[in-house]
């Protein structure tokens, strides 16, 4: 036996045949000439997987990126159309046409509201159309008190103290916007301001229609002290019969703010505005970068409190001493006032929170060309563009960041628009900032 080939055999009989013991097997046994060779068995064949595999793990830690093509997805993208916020369609078109059809919907749906919900009940509206119409009640009742006029000229007094005297104080800033915040804005505001008021007061002229009640009558019921003035007096406290036309008076609020809460966001989305003090908070906004969020609120409230006091406290005043208490001041106007207020406020946040600030990414293969498109139109926001590294093609990519206020987003997404090209873009609430933030000089 040769030395080289050295084994261990076992007899267990000389007339049996040796066991050969796998463990010891000879490494040189590859190195004999074929016909010395001798057969291996199914044994030593798993030992040779096993050191293949080892070597397979030895080759996957030291493994490099580049060296191998990665196989195509075995998954399938679905393309999905732009899902920014619920008004995505509106604020997404470039055609001008377009969006002055939607701000004659919104000032139809206002015309609705203040026709149905606020003229005839005693709810009071935030803002100066509210205070307006305070005005206008303690001009009627005023008139009524003096009963030198018959009832339909003192209607009709009313009618346009309510609407026409809103109206013409809107000119001035009309005039104001048009040079100050651009003339797009401008057309879509006051297109706004006409219809809301023109319409209302042109279907007043039809004969009856003072009585028309959705969620029932809410003037003074028959049988109480004010009851001489239930056309006139708007005024209602929470004794007696007057506690009964509570729930009527809360309905009234809270689907005038629905609906206007509605017009609101439709308004803006479409960069305009529902005027009166819109004109000058956008102003403050977009030229003297001015955070107009807690002003606005800040009115809207006072407004409330101004134009229940001037319609229904002071006005019930004139109508008999006996309405100066502090019952008749906390009435069912002074809170459905408050429910108004609340729900637009809280619709506009849902819908479209304009004062908030907001994180812009836009995604997109070729993002120099947004770039230069962007400041090519005069665009005044700093821009950040991102490197970022592919999860799947481990190549660089790049993205562009901007932060501004949601009011903004419209006309931001127009624009890229414009570039036409392939891009996703998303929006992310910010919580808070600190510093200073430039947003956009005019809303065209």
């Amino acid at each position: 036996m040769n030395s080289k080939n050295k084994r261990i055999i076992t007899l267990t009989n000389l007339n049996k045949k040796p066991v050969v013991d796998t463990k010891k097997v000879s490494k040189d046994n590859d190195n004999k000439p074929p016909n010395q060779k001798e057969d291996l068995k199914p044994e030593v064949k798993s030992e040779n997987k096993k050191s293949i595999s080892i070597e397979k793990q030895f080759k996957f830690k030291n493994w490099k990126t580049k060296e191998k093509p990665l196989p195509p997805p075995t998954f399938v993208m679905n393309h999905y159309k732009s899902t920014i916020g619920l008004f995505s369609k509106i604020y997404g078109r470039n055609d001008f046409k377009w969006r002055v059809g939607i701000i004659i919907i919104v000032g139809l749906l206002m015309s609705f509201t203040s026709l149905l919900f606020i003229q005839n009940t005693g709810v009071y509206i935030s803002g100066t159309s509210g205070i307006f119409q305070g005005i206008a009640r303690v001009v009627k009742m005023s008139l009524k008190k003096e009963g030198n006029l018959p009832d339909d000229t003192i209607n009709l007094i009313y009618q346009i103290m309510f609407y026409v005297i809103y109206l013409t104080t809107n000119i001035p800033l009309i005039i104001f916007s048009f040079f100050k915040m651009g003339k797009k804005f401008t057309i879509l505001s006051t297109i706004v301001v006409v219809l809301s008021n023109v319409v209302p007061l042109a279907i007043n002229q039809i004969p009856g229609i003072n009585n028309f009640f959705i969620f029932g009558d809410t003037r003074i019921p028959n049988g109480t002290p004010n009851a001489a003035y239930r056309d006139d007096l708007y005024l209602l406290n929470f004794e007696g019969l007057e506690r009964e036309l509570a729930i009527s008076m809360f309905l009234y609020a809270l689907f005038a703010g629905l609906i206007n809460g509605l017009a609101y966001s439709m308004a803006t989305a479409v960069g305009g505005s529902t005027g009166g003090l819109d004109f000058i908070s956008f102003f403050f906004a977009y030229k003297k970068k001015k955070p107009i969020g807690p002003i606005l609120l800040t009115f809207n409230v006072s407004s409330v409190l101004l134009s229940v006091t001037l319609g229904s406290f002071v006005s019930g005043g004139i109508a008999d001493e006996n309405n100066w208490t502090f019952q008749n001041y906390v009435s069912q106007n002074l809170m459905s006032g408050v429910i108004y207020t609340i729900v637009v406020i809280t619709v506009l946040n849902v819908l479209f929170p304009k004062d908030k600030v907001v994180k812009i990414q836009i995604y997109c293969e070729d993002v120099m060309a947004i770039r230069n498109y962007l400041y090519s139109v005069n665009f005044n926001h700093s821009l950040t563009i991102n490197t970022t590294t592919g999860g799947y093609s481990l190549q660089e990519k790049k993205n562009i960041e901007i932060i501004c206020l949601y009011i903004e987003v419209p006309k931001i997404i127009r624009r890229l628009k414009e570039v036409k090209k392939d891009m996703m873009v998303t929006i992310s609430p910010i919580k808070g900032i600190d510093g200073k933030l430039s947003v956009e000089d005019a809303l065209n």
